[in-house]
C-alpha cells in the first residue's frame, strides 16, 4: 500500500509467545502473557492497519496507558470522521478488529487493569449493549477500558516506526 503499511499479525503473534509484557504497576511484575487459543479466520488475511485507521490510533495510544471507550471514540472520530452513529460503528469495528486478533483486551480498572472474564464475543457484545446510544456522554471508565496485549504493543511500535520512516 503506497500511503499505509501492512503488519503481519500472525508473525507478531507467533513471536510474542511467552513474552513478558511491560509491567504497568508493582502487582503486574512477573506475570506472563499467554495468548488465547487462535481460531482460524476463514479466507481472511491478517488485518491491514493504515494511517487513517482508528484501530491503529487506539493501539498507538495504548502504548502509553489504558484507553477508555471515550478516548477510543475520540481517536476514531479524528481518523474516521462522521455522524455520531457512524463514529460509534467505526469505533466498534476498530475494537472488534483489535480484540479478535489478540491485539487488545477489554476490561476495567480496579485500580490496575482487570480483563473481563468473558469470551471475546461476549465482551464485544457487552460494549455494544452498554453503549447503545451513539450520542451518549462517555467519560473514562463508564463502559470499558482497552489494554494492548504484548502483540498489540509490537504492532503499535511497527506503526510508529513506519510513520517515522
Amino acid at each position: 500500500m503506497a500511503d499505509g503499511y501492512a503488519v503481519d499479525l500472525d508473525a507478531l503473534h507467533r513471536a510474542a509467545q511467552g513474552v513478558r509484557w511491560p509491567p504497568r504497576g508493582p502487582a503486574d511484575r512477573g506475570a506472563t502473557y499467554r495468548p488465547a487459543e487462535r481460531r482460524p479466520v476463514e479466507d481472511s488475511p491478517p488485518p491491514e492497519l493504515t494511517d487513517d485507521d482508528g484501530a491503529a490510533e487506539i493501539l498507538l495510544r495504548g502504548l502509553d496507558d489504558w484507553v477508555s471507550l471515550a478516548e477510543a471514540r475520540s481517536l476514531v472520530s479524528l481518523a474516521e470522521p462522521g455522524s455520531p452513529a457512524e463514529v460509534r460503528e467505526a469505533t466498534l469495528r476498530a475494537m472488534t478488529l483489535l480484540v479478535e486478533h489478540d491485539l487488545a483486551r477489554l476490561g476495567e480498572l480496579d485500580p490496575r487493569f482487570v480483563p473481563w472474564p468473558l469470551s471475546k464475543e461476549d465482551g464485544l457484545q457487552r460494549v455494544r449493549r452498554e453503549w447503545w446510544d451513539p450520542e451518549r456522554d462517555l467519560v473514562p471508565g463508564n463502559v470499558v477500558w482497552i489494554d494492548n496485549t504484548p502483540v498489540g504493543d509490537e504492532v503499535a511500535r511497527s506503526i510508529e516506526a513506519a510513520r517515522r520512516s
